[in-house]
């Protein structure tokens, strides 16, 4: 008997290289089609991300949409720290991964209960009245003869066993069986709102242009006169007049004169948003004013940009919303 070829012992071995991941059937992400084909060249992702998602033949959002959270995993020279960059840029368009299988299976059977409510119990007698008695061949009980049948209206008498004529059609409405104590369906127990996505945050131009040369990357206005010169590693658009760059690992903030306001000290950084920055270590993050000061304790899994004094943020495996005026979370 021929032996069965075991798996190679290195997990390298098996791990995939980068194609689409295999889908169960065809998903479509409930998000605008402009945002959907946004390219991610023109998001602001560091060069070694953008590197890895390219080299994995992701190229637009449509192509991170489609995918699930677990998908991410299985790209090459792709980890926990780029995976949370990219979950921040999403979450400024008001985009996610694929919901899992599990909530998918949820809303598709909350969908057909919604669309026919009686479905549910369809069938629980076969579609036939169960207080109707058949004889064998499907013929109805008929009345004997020479036996008198219960008077109809007015002064009617009742009929053996104590119910009367009016009595037997208290099951019927409209014509059709109505059961009183018919169940709830699950759409009726627990009802949800309708998902319905956000609208994507609009990207305002500035007249600093990321550019890079010799592996550096500065900053040039649209004309392409240099205003500040490619010395960084990494750089991200400013916002609030600041930028995120990134020198020997560790990123820090500089203003439009190229003076370097915020030190190099962060292991992980994002731009500012309403005067506020998530910025943290590979562990754990928080937030930081302009001043440098921690406004939120390291503490989260993840954050994203601030938007009218509200932010999402990771914590203990599942996400909140966070008031930064008043530090409380809303999960």
């Amino acid at each position: 008997m021929e032996q069965q070829q075991k798996p190679s012992g290195n997990p390298r071995h098996r791990r995939h290289h980068g194609g689409k991941p295999q889908r169960e059937q065809q998903y479509n992400p409930p998000y605008a089609k402009e945002v959907l084909d946004r390219p991610l060249s023109s998001l602001d992702l560091r060069e070694g991300t953008l590197g890895a998602l390219t080299a994995a033949k992701i190229a637009t959002v449509r192509d991170l949409a489609v995918r699930r959270l677990t998908d991410m995993y299985k790209v090459q020279n792709f980890g926990k720290k780029n995976l949370g960059e990219v979950r921040a840029v999403l979450g400024k368009l008001g985009v996610d991964f694929r919901p899992s299988t599990e909530a998918q299976k949820e809303n598709k059977e909350e969908r057909a209960q919604n669309a026919d409510p009686k479905q549910h119990n369809k069938g629980q007698f076969g579609g036939q009245n169960p207080q109707v008695s058949q004889k064998k061949g499907g013929q109805q009980d008929k009345p004997q003869q020479g036996k008198p049948q219960p008077q109809q209206g007015k002064g009617a008498q009742p009929v053996k066993g104590g119910q009367s004529s009016r009595d037997e059609g208290k099951n019927k409405k409209g014509g059709k069986d109505f059961k009183k104590d018919e169940p709830l369906t699950l759409a009726q127990l627990y009802p949800r709102k309708k998902f319905v996505p956000s609208a994507p945050i609009p990207e305002v131009e500035d007249r600093f242009v990321k550019f890079q040369r010799g592996g550096k990357w500065g900053f040039r206005d649209k004309s392409g006169k240099e205003l500040i010169p490619p010395i960084y590693d990494e750089v991200f658009n400013f916002k609030d007049d600041y930028a995120c760059v990134e020198r020997k690992g560790l990123f820090g903030y500089i203003n439009r004169d190229n003076e370097l306001v915020i030190p190099y000290r962060y292991e992980v950084a994002s731009s500012f948003s309403e005067g506020l920055a998530c910025v943290g270590n590979e562990e754990k993050c928080g937030y930081i004013d302009k001043e440098g000061n921690v406004v939120c304790p390291f503490v989260y899994d993840a954050g994203t940009a601030v938007k009218d004094g509200l932010a999402k943020i990771k914590k203990d495996g599942r996400w909140g919303t966070l008031n930064l005026a008043t530090k409380e979370i809303s999960w």
